[in-house]
């Protein structure tokens, strides 16, 4: 065979090698991955985000449906909603002072 025809066989090889995607087992994931079904892939679970709790209240780690972990406060310790600031003193959730 001469180089030409050498070189042709081994780019349709390389061409047909790569024209599969790549996919994954659910078995196939580490710890801190999980499987997505749509892609067929193992990705890696996102960082776990730390909620503002109330001073004293701790945090409870557990898996969402994916089985990534989450982290929440302590039962009946959630945080104050985004329109209201945790003033200590009274321990509850108030109204910010206007500035």
């Amino acid at each position: 065979m001469s180089v030409k025809k050498w070189m042709l066989a081994a780019v349709m090889l390389v061409m047909v090698g790569c024209g599969a995607e790549a996919t994954d087992r659910p078995e196939d994931c580490r710890q801190g991955e999980y499987f997505d079904e749509a892609r067929e892939l193992c990705m890696s679970c996102p960082a776990v985000q730390e909620p503002q709790c109330r001073e004293g209240c701790g945090l409870e780690i557990f898996e969402d449906q994916r089985g990534c972990p989450l982290a929440r406060c302590e039962s009946g310790c959630e945080g104050c909603a985004d329109d209201e600031v945790f003033e200590a003193s009274t321990n509850q959730c108030v109204a910010p002072e206007p500035a």
